[in-house]
């Protein structure tokens, strides 16, 4: 409701008031889009005026925002008088505006874990010239360094079978070696010796490791993966012997209940010897061949020996299938 106190030249001031101050508002406010259009103008200039690279005026002008900080370092140092002065401030903006962004880049993959790639941009001297950047990168490095490490020793601390987590563990160790190599020797002698240690644990897979990872190893770990087929062929020839013990030991009768031993792989073990007996050389293959020929003899005479002793004892004329050498010619090439 309207002051009845009020009169006419009353409201008509109000209304003039306000009428004015919308006018201001809206002046400001052209002013200030006049003041950007201006500033990028000249920036627009200036690039121009020093032979820098630049769209034509009207599409620089229709992008250009002067509320990023990389345009409003431009526009400052579009003051500058000479164009030396300028290319070397506008060079400045550029890799802060560089660092920035990696900056953020590197959050971003910290987030994630991903602590391969957020570690990338310390290798980049340029970027690492500002202050900035040493500090995000001696975090950086450091929290990589314990992500990865932890990794490899829950592996080696683990009471699983070797083979679990093995290929993981070791590209783990290689994702280390980066990051170690970026710190100091004393890092990378630490991560070599955890190398070490994996490989003693599970000589088979880091042998496959090495053969499928040769073309993108570093120089200290394909050193590391050099003496691995030895390793791995006195594990293979281990586990080889260890079956041609097991199927010269007397068979135990069973207790009642008491489930049957597995069957000793001799396929598997055979392939594995022979596989690294052929990396070392013609001798090495020779003694795995000639193991396991025996292996395969003996893996045969072990699963025979129920149906001849079954053969046996009703005192038949005949000898049984397994006896017969066509059959075990069959199996093996006989002299």
């Amino acid at each position: 409701m309207t002051d009845i106190m009020t009169t006419p030249r009353d409201r008509i001031t109000k209304n003039l008031k306000a009428a004015c101050l919308g006018l201001l508002a809206v002046g400001l406010f052209l002013s200030a889009c006049e003041k950007e259009e201006a500033n990028c103008t000249r920036l627009w200039k200036r690039l121009h005026q020093c032979g820098l690279p630049v769209e034509p005026r009207d599409t620089f002008v229709d992008q250009c925002d002067p509320a990023r900080p990389y345009t409003a370092d431009l526009i400052e140092c579009s003051e500058s008088t000479f164009c030396a002065d300028f290319r070397f401030c506008r060079e400045r903006a550029m890799l802060e505006s560089d660092v920035r962004g990696t900056l953020s880049q590197m959050d971003e993959s910290i987030a994630k874990n991903e602590f391969f790639v957020a570690v990338n941009p310390c290798n980049h001297p340029v970027l690492m010239s500002r202050p900035q950047m040493k500090a995000k990168c001696q975090y950086t490095l450091q929290r990589s360094l314990a992500y990865y490490q932890k990794y490899i020793l829950a592996y080696l601390h683990s009471q699983l079978p070797p083979v679990d987590g093995a290929s993981q563990a070791l590209q783990h160790c290689a994702l280390l070696q980066k990051t170690a190599a970026m710190i100091g020797p004393a890092e990378v002698a630490q991560t070599l010796a955890l190398f070490d240690r994996i490989a003693r644990k599970n000589p088979g897979a880091t042998l496959t490791w090495c053969e499928a990872s040769r073309d993108y190893l570093s120089p200290e770990l394909a050193d590391r993966c050099a003496p691995v087929p030895a390793l791995a062929h006195a594990a293979n020839l281990e586990r080889a012997l260890a079956i041609q013990r097991a199927l010269d030991a007397p068979v135990r009768p069973l207790q009642p209940g008491e489930a049957p031993l597995p069957k000793p792989d001799t396929f598997s073990a055979c392939y594995d010897l022979k596989r690294t007996g052929r990396l070392l050389g013609p001798a090495a293959l020779k003694d795995a061949e000639r193991i396991c020929t025996e292996l395969d003899l003996q893996a045969y005479v072990a699963a025979a020996m129920p149906a001849v002793e079954a053969g046996l004892r009703p005192r038949k004329p005949s000898l049984p299938l397994e006896c017969m050498p066509p059959y075990i010619n069959s199996k093996f090439k006989l002299d």
